[in-house]
């Protein structure tokens, strides 16, 4: 079944203002793909590939609708992202001159490190607005449901893993590489001496089958390393610790060890803080969460 732009701008803005209360209360962003991938479930197109560059249609005209009601609302359409580079395409650009006050054009022509820096400052303002709930019902006429009562939880972004896409799967994000390879780098971040590091290496592969994001080996401990960028949620979080509970007890195997002897510890590597479930949790399972914010 085909769709056309018109139908995404009328229909398709309510579903994605769904998805993106959802991120709100997580801190997190969407990507055009995801609302891209969502939107044949939600809006009946059976069959449908909606392409992500058709989004932006909708991220507009749901902010033009926003700003008819509450003008001075933070702009929520700045948390739909593209996947490699992890910020708002261009067609964001004149919603940033609208709220500067500046000439058309201003922000085009800004230096992206310094656009790039505002645009981080309004998420804030998004995340903090609490008058989300009430521009929702003035748009839709009813409440918002929770993301699962939506069927939007199987949306949601998986850092490394990314949503499939008419079955097949995708590449890890541009933010999972980059906090990889920085972890590589940098070992002391996670509090081991980096002069004591004897080998080290990206995607270390397990008998299992299974590869550890990243791995260090000194004398005496190996480290298995699970990294999650921002735009990981809360259930991508909890699955990262699992799985360096998973890496401890393999590694163990191979080696022929036991695994809470200190010879193999684990580490979960995050860009944001985790909530106190999670941390929770960690502590049982004796594996150590570190905040390491490289994207942001």
């Amino acid at each position: 079944m085909s769709y056309t732009v018109d139908l995404l701008r009328t229909q398709g803005i309510e579903p994605a203002m769904l998805l993106l209360l959802d991120r709100i209360q997580k801190r997190a962003t969407v990507t055009y793909g995801e609302i891209a991938r969502m939107l044949p479930q939600q809006l009946g197109l059976v069959d449908a590939k909606i392409f992500p560059t058709h989004i932006g249609a909708v991220a507009g005209t749901l902010m033009d609708r926003i700003q008819e009601h509450f003008p001075s609302a933070p702009l929520i359409n700045l948390l739909i992202v593209n996947q490699d580079t992890g910020l708002p395409s261009s067609g964001c650009f004149s919603y940033l001159d609208m709220r500067w006050g500046t000439p058309t054009g201003t922000a085009a022509e800004m230096p992206a490190e310094q656009r790039n820096r505002w645009i981080h400052k309004l998420w804030q303002e998004v995340y903090a607005y609490g008058e989300w709930q009430k521009v929702f019902r003035r748009l839709f006429s009813h409440a918002p449901q929770s993301a699962s009562a939506a069927g939007l939880e199987e949306f949601k972004e998986r850092d490394g893993k990314p949503g499939e896409w008419g079955g097949c799967q995708g590449g890890e994000s541009v933010h999972h590489k980059r906090l990889k390879q920085y972890i590589l780098e940098n070992p002391q971040r996670l509090g081991i001496s980096e002069q004591s590091v004897m080998s080290k290496r990206i995607e270390q592969k397990l008998l299992s089958g299974d590869s550890v994001d990243v791995f260090f080996a000194t004398e005496s401990v190996s480290y298995a390393v699970e990294v999650k960028s921002f735009i990981s949620s809360d259930d991508d979080l909890k699955r990262g610790l699992y799985q360096c509970l998973k890496y401890r007890v393999i590694l163990a195997a191979q080696q022929e060890s036991n695994p809470d002897d200190g010879s193999i510890l684990a580490k979960l590597v995050v860009e944001r803080e985790p909530p106190p479930d999670l941390v929770d949790l960690a502590l049982r399972l004796k594996v150590k969460i570190h905040i390491v914010q490289v994207n942001r």
